[in-house]
């Protein structure tokens, strides 16, 4: 480290500009609980300065110098490039060992266009920690050899000639790794073996063919659509991708992670898998063929291919090469992959490939398009096809939520009904309403269809129990997208060569779709265009259906209620990783759509025809007879069968009206074929039928045999009823819904008037009142009521009874209550909660001294009153904190201390500072004390009193940052301020006006005396003798200080110095300041009624304004003035010159009682927030700037005496990186200004490069 440093500060370039760079320093800063990490880099600094400076204490000049003339080296975070070519001829094994941080990616020549006959090699060199060994010249010196030897290529990094060793693949891990990370890319004929051996990076290989060898220590290993033998390692990492086998032995293994392949390809080979700490997923061709040998330290397997499997093993497809699969976690086998079709490379999938292999269902054509409005009792539904059970995603079981779809269609939709159950208890979760909102946060259900399964595309579409839609294009399958997942899922993030899912949701389906809602299941129709952009015209079409089973137990009135989630599918997805995921296209079932009616399956004996000619009721006691028919799919004309008859069984049972329904069919001797009229009456009864999967029987042997002729029977059809707890609403009245319209209420909920299950109403009742609380509106309350025949809803949508705080023992509650001003009077809900929350905390971080943070709220149901808990976070009672001192001039030599101030409540609000540093040259021991008593809460009133002995600088210049190891003297030994010694106690009186201002008077006491350089050591030019320093006017200097200080800047500093004791408005300039004020006016009066030797008044302004322009464009002025009616002493003069006053003229160039200082800047800022916790801000200004100043003696009138031309005038340009810390700190800077003087002789102007560490106001 001693060594590089050396190296940087010995170049010839700083040496040339050490007597013109002004550098703006740094000496002591109060940073609370982020200090540690800020001030790292310069207590790392001033250590090694220390060290050296302890080793040559004893004679300075006694140890020579040799000047270094090596090149100026500067660190730099911008990639360098460097590429070369190979010849292809002769080569069938490339060759790379990267030891250091780096990627690998090699992808095969595909384009005719390129040319194939050579193998390019590009390497991007970055530098990822900055270290004076690794720089810009570094790294483009860093040049790629190519070794060619037995048909072998050896590529490696060809470090520079001076290094100390010439290539990466020996270099000291110690040395180098931590500071460069090389990147590769290549290109190269497809037909070449590869050997890799990589250290801390991910490896891509695209489309190669031979065999693949690659051994790495830590990151992911990408195979896409490769061909060969594998012989791949890693020690921690994923190993993913598309792959094709040649004939031999294969061995993949991840030490520390997961492997996920596709084969491409039905050739198999022998192969070994393991995935330690990890799981296996194997996508396999239909017609692959393996022994099988299974090893899951958990036992968990899923397979999904034709196979025989016994105790862990067996055979796929009749047997072949050994396949292998060892793993921690799940070990899974599927069939065909999930990711994008095979590229040109590979044989292209032909149409008649797309649809084979998968799950076919036939769907019937109906003559009678369904009424879309929610109910699937409807004749035209009888003929629908009922897709199979749902099972969970694995496939392993059928799900506990059951799901019901049916589908048919006619020449121009799709029609897909279905019924999706609830189990006991259970609230269906509702929240979106509006058409493509996040529908799939709700219990809804999911449909993924491909009119045309020789394209890419398809469709998905998402619907909930109240209608709420949401349509999308899927144009490419891919990683998941974390956007449709539940809330509690963690977000992956994903690299570039994994396939992205992309699709368009601006796209509309121009789909009819209608749900309704009953007590047990929510149902929905659907009527799909069957031109919907991607027709074909082979009547096929892909479809798989998913269920989000999302909602709450209906038991619970408190606010914890457990939302339930459970995944299910028509076709299983074999996936524990991503089971909420449904885009996997090679897994959707195929629908063939056929004309006509399907052949009626053999469940019944005999299927009869029969016309209705009537329909009876009985056993109805509320329902009328009239309103009962309409319960009924069929009507007096209508020909039936026997399966239309238990069908229509079945559905009267969905109805929640009816607890119990029997069908008789009543047949008139008279209407037996052959026989005379007559008035007996034959019945068959349908028993009670529950929901099932079997069609019923009519039992009536005798009349089944009766029923042979061929005109259809006329009966009747007698339907027997036991009907559930009814009501009747003969009107609907919603009331005290506030939020939410009663007509969309209405419409959401399925709330018609007419007959009403209790049990229907009660669960609409929940879900409405469930709705309200899932959009934020936590204390939401609903009932229900009957009265007249009139059905009332009554919403209470949540007021807030009482805001109990806790933690605040010092903050009392009337502040609290007052600072986050919510109306009680006011709906209560989730989004007005945080946004009071966060306006309190940020009215008491300004206005309470007390404050730290807001900690935890929610909210509480307590003995029927609506409760909000906020947990207040005090500052602590006993505060302390300290900042380091470090510095190095030619009085003290090294200097090294520390400061603090301790803070406490225990009579009020006290504080308490120390500081205490020396110089280890001078042994001269400086310190102070003060402390402080602060009155009042709104605007405090600070009275105080400390006493100290400090060394300063001699001069009123302006100081440009708050701690000063003085790197040019640390350095160099060049030092251009001058330094007294003053000591003596103070007193003081700070009243803040508001938050922006301060008041302060203060008196101070202090003799000044002469300091000697004590010390010629420097790091560099350490023979070379220092100048001494300046006599001052010594004696005792009493004075009485008044200013007030004015601060409305967005952005400041909080910075202490000793030198400041007690409460004082300190405005030090912050880089990331774009508007506001900031200002400074005041007297100091020294001697007559106090007393002292030295006796003048001295005027002083200074006023900052900074405005924004447009955007990142911004215009920032100074005007500062100081005028004294006697000579000042030469430690108190005023001073023009150098980076903090005129950019461009000496330091301290122009000395006076009175000065006049007008600094103009331009400015453009960029700034970026990184992610870290807290968050920081990186930022980039450039600028350009105008200083112009005079400065006269105490006999000199600047009025009459003024003249332009006698200003002293500069320009200039500028360049600023800054990284802001959090909590207001001080930013860390870094700027460099060229300035050049305008009003002097044009032979005498030199552009001046100054470096700083701040900004300049």
């Amino acid at each position: 480290m001693l060594s590089a440093i050396r190296n940087y500060f010995s170049s010839p370039l700083l040496s040339f500009y050490a007597d013109k760079i002004h550098i703006a320093s740094i000496k002591r800063l109060h940073l609370k609980r982020f200090q540690s990490q800020y001030l790292i880099g310069i207590l790392l600094f001033n250590i090694l300065l220390f060290l050296q400076y302890s080793a040559a204490v004893e004679d300075d000049a006694s140890i020579p110098h040799k000047n270094d003339t090596s090149e100026i080296q500067t660190h730099t975070n911008t990639p360098s490039f460097t590429s070369s070519t190979f010849s292809y001829a002769d080569v069938y094994t490339l060759v790379l060992n990267l030891n250091i941080a780096g990627n690998i990616k090699i992808v095969a020549i595909d384009s005719e266009e390129e040319k194939k006959d050579t193998i390019s090699v590009a390497l991007e060199k970055l530098i990822i920690d900055q270290d004076p060994s690794v720089t810009d010249s570094y790294l483009q010196n860093i040049t790629i050899s190519g070794v060619k030897e037995d048909g072998i290529l050896k590529i490696n990094a060809q470090l520079p000639a001076n290094s100390s060793t010439s290539s990466l693949e020996n270099v000291s891990e110690s040395k180098i790794e931590t500071h460069l990370q090389l990147n590769y890319a290549i290109k190269t004929p497809p037909d070449i073996s590869i050997q890799l051996n990589v250290n801390k990076g991910n490896v891509f290989v695209h489309h190669v063919r031979g065999k693949i060898e690659i051994n790495a220590e830590t990151g992911d290993i990408h195979l896409d659509e490769t061909s060969g033998n594998y012989q791949i390692e890693t020690q921690k990492g994923r190993i993913h991708g598309k792959i094709l086998f040649t004939p031999g032995e294969n061995r993949i293994k991840t030490n520390d992670g997961s492997i996920n392949l596709t084969i491409l390809d039905e050739l198999a080979a022998q192969v070994d898998l393991t995935a330690k700490d990890g799981a296996i997923q194997l996508h396999l061709p239909e017609n692959y063929s393996a022994d099988i040998e299974l090893d899951s330290e958990k036992q968990h397997y899923i397979v999904n291919v034709p196979s025989e499997i016994a105790d862990n093993k067996g055979t796929i497809n009749e047997g072949g090469p050994l396949l292998k699969l060892t793993a921690t976690d799940t070990i899974s086998i599927l069939r065909n992959p999930w990711s994008k079709n095979r590229n040109a490379d590979t044989e292209k999938t032909l149409p008649q490939e797309v649809t084979k292999n998968r799950s076919e269902i036939i769907i019937p054509s109906t003559a009678y398009p369904p009424t879309i409005d929610g109910n699937l009792t409807e004749k035209a539904w009888f003929n629908a096809e009922k897709l199979s059970t749902f099972r969970n995603p694995q496939g392993s079981d059928v799900a506990e939520n059951l799901t019901d779809v049916h589908l048919m269609w006619d020449t121009d939709h799709l029609y897909i009904g279905g019924r999706i159950y609830l189990k006991t208890y259970k609230i269906p979760r509702v929240s979106q309403t509006q058409q493509d909102s996040p529908i799939w946060v709700d219990d809804c259900i999911e449909i993924l269809i491909d009119m045309n399964p020789e394209t890419e595309a398809y469709a998905h579409l998402v619907l909930n129990p109240i209608g709420g839609l949401f349509d999308q294009r899927v144009r490419e399958e891919g990683y998941p997208n974390f956007r449709f997942a539940p809330d509690d899922v963690k977000r992956l993030q994903i690299d570039d060569s994994t396939d992205k899912f992309k699709s368009d949701s601006t796209w509309d389906s121009n789909a009819r779709i209608a749900t309704k809602i009953y007590a047990t299941y929510w149902s929905f129709e659907i009527a799909y265009p069957l031109n919907d952009g991607e027709s074909n015209t082979k009547n096929q079409c892909l479809l798989n259906v998913h269920r989000k089973a999302i909602g709450s137990s209906g038991k619970s009135k408190d606010f914890d209620k457990t939302l339930i989630r459970e995944f299910s599918y028509w076709i299983p997805m074999y996936d524990d990783e991503f089971p909420w995921w449904p885009h996997w296209k090679e897994g959707m079932g195929l629908l063939k759509l056929v004309k006509g009616q399907p052949t009626v399956s053999g469940s019944l004996d005999v299927t009869a025809h029969y016309e209705v000619k009537d329909i009876k009721i009985i056993d109805n006691l509320k329902i009328p007879t009239s309103e009962m028919k309409k319960f009924s799919p069929f009507s007096p004309g209508d020909s039936i069968t026997n399966e239309q008859i238990s069908w229509m069984l079945t559905e009267l049972e969905y109805y929640d009206e009816f607890k119990d329904a029997q069908i008789e069919i009543l047949v008139s001797d008279s209407e037996s074929p052959g026989s005379s009229p007559k008035t007996e009456t034959s019945t068959s009864s349908v028993s009670d039928i529950t929901h099932t999967e079997s069609n019923q029987e009519i039992t009536d042997e005798k009349l089944v045999t009766d029923l042979s002729g061929t005109v259809p029977l006329k009966v009747t059809l007698q339907i027997k009823v036991t009907e559930n707890p009814l009501d009747y609403a003969e009107r609907i009245l919603i009331r005290e819904n506030k939020s939410f319209p009663s007509l969309f209420i209405r419409e959401w909920f399925d709330l018609t008037v007419g007959y009403i299950a209790e049990a229907e109403i009660k669960l609409k009742q929940q879900m409405i009142a469930d709705f309200y609380v899932n959009r934020g509106y936590l204390f939401a309350e609903v009932n229900y009521e009957f009265e007249d025949d009139i059905l009332q809803i009554n919403v209470n949508e949540g007021y807030l009874d009482e805001i109990r705080f806790t933690g605040n023992r010092r903050i009392p509650e009337t502040e609290l209550n007052l600072a986050i001003g919510i109306d009680k009077e006011s709906v209560f809900y989730e989004t007005l909660a945080e946004t009071s929350i966060n306006k309190m905390a940020d009215k008491l971080s300004k206005n309470n001294e007390h404050f730290k943070s807001i900690l935890d709220w929610n909210v509480q149901r307590e003995g029927g009153k609506n409760i909000l808990l906020i947990e207040i976070e005090e500052q602590p009672s006993f505060k302390p904190g300290w900042y380091p001192i470090v510095g190095f001039n030619r009085i003290h030599g090294f200097v090294l201390g520390a400061g603090g101030n301790l803070s406490t409540d225990f009579t009020g609000d006290e504080q308490v500072f120390a500081t205490l540093s020396g110089g280890f040259a001078s042994r001269i021991l400086n310190y102070s004390f003060g402390i402080e008593k602060s009155f009042f809460n709104r605007n405090p009133l600070a009275i105080g009193l400390g006493f100290f002995k400090l060394s300063d600088i001699s001069n009123n210049a302006f100081r440009d940052f708050p701690v000063e190891p003085n790197l040019t003297a640390a350095a160099y030994g060049i030092d251009s301020a001058d330094y007294y010694q003053r000591d003596g106690q103070q007193y003081w009186m700070a009243q803040s006006i508001g938050n922006f201002s301060m008041l302060r008077a203060e008196i101070t006491m202090e003799n000044h005396s002469n300091l000697s350089k004590s010390t010629d050591w420097s790091y560099y030019e350490r023979n070379r003798i220092k100048r001494g320093n300046a006599r001052i006017d010594k004696g005792r200097m009493n004075t009485i200080t008044i200013g007030y200080t004015i601060d409305t800047r967005d952005e400041k500093s909080k910075v202490r110095r000793p030198q400041f004791l007690g409460s004082n408005l300190i405005p030090w300039p912050n880089d990331r300041t774009k508007r506001g004020w900031r200002g400074n006016i005041g007297i100091d009066i020294a001697g007559k009624f106090i007393g002292g030797d030295f006796k003048y008044n001295l005027y002083r302004f200074d006023l900052v304004r900074y405005t924004p322009i447009y955007r990142q464009h911004h215009f920032n002025i100074r005007v500062s003035g100081h005028v004294a009616d006697a000579p000042l002493p030469s430690q108190r003069l005023l001073y023009l010159g150098g980076a903090a006053t005129l950019r461009g003229y000496d330091y301290n160039s122009f000395a006076g009682d009175k000065r006049i200082l007008v600094n103009v800047e331009y400015r453009f800022q960029v700034e970026t927030e990184i992610s870290t916790n807290p968050d920081v801000i990186l930022g980039t200004a450039l600028y350009t700037f105008m200083d112009t100043g005079q400065v006269w003696w105490h006999d000199e009138n600047p009025i009459s005496e003024f003249a332009f031309n006698e200003l002293k005038t500069s320009a200039g340009v500028g360049i600023s990186f800054f990284l802001s810390p959090p909590d207001g700190l001080q930013p860390l800077t870094t700027a460099f200004e060229f300035a050049v003087p305008i009003n002097i002789d044009e032979s005498l102007r030199t552009t001046k490069l100054i470096w700083r560490l701040e900004r300049m106001f």
